[in-house]
C-alpha cells in the first residue's frame, strides 16, 4: 500500500522567490520546510493498492485535459503569509492562495474527485471548502509565538499550472518527505 495525493508542484523560479521570503523568518520555535516539500496539496488519498494507480491517473490525466483552461489563463496566485491554521492556536506558517486561486482549484477538486468515485478510487472527501495554501513552516510550540500579526500581506507570487502531480509521501521520523510518482 502506498500514500498518496495529487498536487501540484512549484516551479523553482517560485521556490526561489519564496526562499527569499522565509530567510527573513528564522524563529526559534519554527521548523521550516525544506523547499523540495512545497507543493499544493489537491486531494489526499490516503493508502490505496498499486492496482488502483492506472485508475487514479486516468483520474488525473481527464482532469488535467478539462481543466487545462482554466489553470493556464488564471494561474495559481499567492498573496498572504499566515499562521494557521485561521481561527486557532498556530501550529504552521502558510502562504495562501488568493480567493480566485482557491475557487478556480476547488473547481478543479470537485472535478477531480469525481472522477476518482466514478473510476471506483476510495478515499476520504473532504467536505470543507478548498483553501489554496502551501505550508510553509510547522510550529513547535505555539504559546511561544507571542504576535499573530507578524505575517500579513506580501508581494503576490504567480505562476501558471504545468502538471497535476500522483505523489507518494514517505512518513519519516524527522518529517514526510514526498515523492512524485507520475
Amino acid at each position: 500500500m502506498r500514500r498518496l495525493f495529487i498536487a501540484i508542484n512549484l516551479p523553482d523560479d517560485i521556490k526561489n522567490e519564496i526562499e527569499k521570503l522565509v530567510a527573513n523568518l528564522k524563529i526559534a520555535e519554527i521548523r521550516f520546510l525544506q523547499r523540495d516539500n512545497w507543493h499544493l496539496t489537491i486531494t489526499f488519498l490516503g493508502y490505496q493498492s498499486e492496482e488502483i494507480i492506472p485508475l487514479i491517473l486516468q483520474s488525473i490525466q481527464l482532469t488535467a485535459k478539462n481543466y487545462s483552461h482554466i489553470l493556464e489563463n488564471n494561474g495559481i496566485v499567492f498573496d498572504k503569509l499566515i499562521f494557521a491554521p485561521p481561527g486557532r492556536s498556530p501550529r504552521m506558517i502558510w502562504l495562501t492562495g488568493t480567493k480566485e486561486t482557491s475557487q478556480a482549484l476547488g473547481e478543479l477538486k470537485r472535478s477531480l474527485e469525481n472522477n476518482l468515485l466514478e473510476n471506483g478510487v476510495k478515499f476520504q472527501r473532504e467536505t470543507r471548502p478548498y483553501n489554496a495554501h502551501l505550508t510553509l513552516a510547522r510550529i513547535a510550540n505555539s504559546s511561544r509565538i507571542l504576535s499573530r500579526e507578524l505575517i500579513s500581506n506580501i508581494t503576490e507570487f504567480s505562476f501558471s499550472v504545468r502538471s497535476l502531480d500522483l505523489m507518494e509521501s514517505h512518513l519519516k521520523r524527522a518529517g514526510a518527505e514526498y515523492e512524485i510518482l507520475a
